[in-house]
């Protein structure tokens, strides 16, 4: 049903509600008048209550137009109301991180941040993100969840604490494969293919487990630091626990690849593929670097 038939049945309803009123009217005239008269009486009210004319003659399209017109006034001004409470809100998390920093923020600022409207709040948050590059508005409001929650052992960001549990698993592994009397300098040097069944798979776990502790030792430092300058935010999770995988499979590439004879080397020098493996899991786009620039060179000798 549209607008329009909304509109008519609404009418034929109040005159129907109004030819009922009348009837009952005259229904209290029917103790002191003749059931003759009474009968002529409510026969008058039976005029057509409905006048197609009339009804023809509205113009429903700018009424249909005028409700929409409204409909949309009203989402807009929801709109605006959400998002001025998102603005106020990160303004309250700025100006905070800002006051613990110890930086000055200007009058004219200042002025903005008390106004309602939403014009002059954004002006202030923009203002605000000036002052707080490189760190952002969503790693700081992401921090702040954090450190709100329950104090955890080790620290109160998941990613950070995580990665400190990994970097622990990581140094019981090297510890617990290195035990074994089937990993030594000998056999570690034997490599992938001259190496086979269980010892192959101690020597393996040797190896990640070197480029594990390498790759976070290099993500705890990196975290540390976007933590201090408010740069890390829930959308760089996906990103660490890439590198950490990146780190693991450089190390074991590095030492599977570089082969160092020893008796080339000084007495006093031992080099081995634990070496290799911490280096590899620690510099891992570093190796990465390197392949892509080896594969485009190779790309460009072929085409």
């Amino acid at each position: 049903m549209n607008i329009k038939d909304k509109i008519i049945n609404r009418r034929i309803y109040d005159d129907q509600n109004l030819i009922i009123a009348d009837t009952d009217n005259d229904s209290i005239e029917k103790t002191t008048t003749h059931g003759n008269e009474y009968k002529n009486a409510t026969e008058d009210h039976t005029e057509p209550i409905y006048n197609q004319e009339t009804y023809n003659s509205t113009d429903f399209s700018q009424i249909e137009k005028d409700i929409k017109s409204n409909e949309t006034d009203e989402s807009q001004k929801q709109l605006q109301s959400i998002l001025r409470d998102k603005v106020k809100s990160e303004i309250h998390s700025i100006t905070t991180f800002l006051f613990n920093k110890g930086k000055k923020i200007s009058d004219k600022t200042i002025l903005l941040i008390k106004s309602d409207q939403l014009e002059d709040l954004l002006l202030a948050h923009g203002d605000l993100c000036e002052l707080i590059k490189p760190a952002t508005p969503e790693a700081i409001k992401y921090l702040e969840r954090c450190i709100g929650l329950k104090q955890y052992l080790f620290s109160p960001i998941p990613l950070v604490r995580n990665f400190i549990i990994l970097a622990l698993i990581a140094i019981a592994s090297l510890l617990g494969s290195g035990l074994s009397p089937d990993v030594n300098a000998e056999i570690l040097s034997k490599g992938i293919l001259n190496n086979s069944g269980i010892s192959l798979l101690k020597n393996l776990v040797f190896l990640c487990s070197g480029a594990g502790i390498g790759t976070v030792f290099f993500l705890l430092s990196k975290l540390t630091k976007e933590v201090k300058e408010a740069t890390l935010s829930k959308s760089d999770t996906t990103y660490y626990w890439s590198m950490l995988i990146m780190g693991i499979l450089s190390g074991l590439i590095m030492s599977e690849i570089i082969v160092i004879n020893q008796e080339s080397l000084s007495e006093d020098v031992e080099m081995n593929r634990l070496i290799f493996a911490l280096l590899g899991g620690f510099s891992s786009e570093v190796v990465y670097s390197i392949m892509q620039t080896i594969m485009n060179k190779i790309r460009i000798a072929l085409s």
